[in-house]
């Protein structure tokens, strides 16, 4: 009988399919990547711009990829476009709420939610709110621990500024095997020593 019901769950039940950021997935290669973009930029300590993945987000110019040679794919960050806005950062801020409220629809609300300036900073004024951010005084952020099954660990949203009227949000995503990826790098960095 249980090989009935098992049988029949199988058969009748949806199988849950977890969406992957971009079409990325935790420990892809490098040379998997180069499979949809032949050309990666290397930055250094395993990270590569690249400017085509398979599932863009159309707010986004470019990714960045971690990738470690034993662990593959750890991390990813889109980038994105240019967002011209006021000293005040309406723009900014509505494209950050936007993504803001795509990543809620997808993962729950965020476990972070950062709009503040900090103490004693002299960008305190309605119209001082971009160069508050320009200066990194000024945070707006929104995090997320969803621990999904396609290995998303942790998701971090973060509004920042080119001037003090040009914009860009980004997204990252930090898989399971991304503390591993950094302890990996840091042995590697010592090994000098």
């Amino acid at each position: 009988m249980r090989n009935i019901i098992a049988c029949f769950l199988l058969v009748y039940c949806p199988v849950v399919s977890a969406e992957i950021p971009f079409g990325l997935k935790a420990g892809m290669s490098l040379n998997e990547i180069k499979k949809f973009d032949s050309k990666p930029i290397e930055m250094g300590n395993g990270n590569f711009i690249i400017k085509n993945v398979p599932k863009p987000y159309v707010g986004f110019n470019d990714y960045i990829v971690k990738v470690s040679p034993t662990i593959g794919l750890c991390k990813v960050v889109g980038w994105g476009k240019p967002v011209k806005t006021s000293v005040y950062g309406d723009s900014l801020s509505s494209e950050f709420e936007s993504v803001k409220g795509g990543l809620t629809a997808k993962y729950g609300a965020p476990n972070g939610d950062y709009n503040f300036l900090r103490a004693k900073s002299i960008w305190n004024q309605p119209n001082e709110w971009m160069m508050g951010l320009y200066k990194e005084e000024r945070t707006l952020a929104a995090t997320w621990e969803p621990e999904e099954p396609n290995g998303v660990k942790n998701i971090i949203l973060k509004a920042k500024a080119k001037s003090t009227n040009e914009g860009y949000i980004t997204v990252a995503y930090e898989f399971f095997n991304t503390e591993s990826c950094y302890k990996e790098q840091k042995v590697k960095d010592i090994s000098g020593l």
